[in-house]
């Protein structure tokens, strides 16, 4: 899955845009989201790049709360997860 996440990222963002252009901020905006998607260890304080992601992408209001619902979700992901770790 982590393989086909990348190389969908990368066949979207296959011709790099000009930054001037409105499409660039949505095309880096999925670079970072499938990068942080596919690293192997996920703490929640390396989600801060979702945040620079967010302001790229403000203009884009249904993708800004998919992708704040996103953050929630691994964020809560990531704690149970590690509270389950710690309780074995």
């Amino acid at each position: 899955g982590t393989l086909l996440l990348l190389f969908w990222a990368a066949w979207e963002f296959r011709h790099v845009s000009d930054p001037a252009n409105s499409s660039f901020d949505l095309e880096f905006s999925l670079a970072t989201v499938a990068a942080l998607l596919a690293s192997y260890h996920l703490f929640v304080h390396e989600l801060t790049p979702l945040i620079v992601t967010g302001f790229l992408i403000r203009s884009f209001s249904v993708l800004f709360i998919v992708l704040l619902g996103l953050m929630v979700w691994l964020s809560q992901e990531i704690e149970e997860g590690r509270k389950a770790s710690q309780a074995d």
